[in-house]
């Protein structure tokens, strides 16, 4: 990927996670009781078909 290492690490050469924000799993979730699963989606783990080129 070519990530430079040293945007993350502090002047001791250690990797620097002050920056990163921890969140509540209810707040990564893109259905729930505001915003419902539509009731034409594909359900969790279903399995879609594969499109050949």
């Amino acid at each position: 990927l070519k990530l430079d290492i040293r945007r993350v690490q502090g002047k001791d050469g250690k990797i620097d996670e002050s920056f990163v924000t921890i969140e509540d799993r209810k707040d990564l979730l893109v259905f729930g009781p505001d915003n419902p699963r539509p009731k034409d989606a594909a359900k969790p783990n279903t399995p879609l078909p594969v499109r050949s080129p």
